[in-house]
Order: C-alpha cells, then sequence, then structure tokens
C-alpha cells in the first residue's frame, strides 16, 4: 500500500522531500 503511494510520487517532488528530512535530521543532531 505504501509503495503504490510512493509510485505516484514525482522523482523530482521525492528529491525535495528527502532534502528536506535530511535537514529536518540534522537539526534534530544538533540539538
Amino acid at each position: 500500500m505504501a509503495l503504490d503511494l510512493y509510485e505516484e510520487i514525482p522523482s523530482e517532488l521525492y528529491a525535495v522531500i528527502a532534502e528536506i528530512l535530511a535537514f529536518i535530521y540534522s537539526m534534530d543532531k544538533k540539538y
């Protein structure tokens, strides 16, 4: 079910989401 959702997400949008998640992860690591 989750795989179907990921398949609908454009690669460009997925890349942006990945960058945002990486940014949030780095912020959590600092604190």
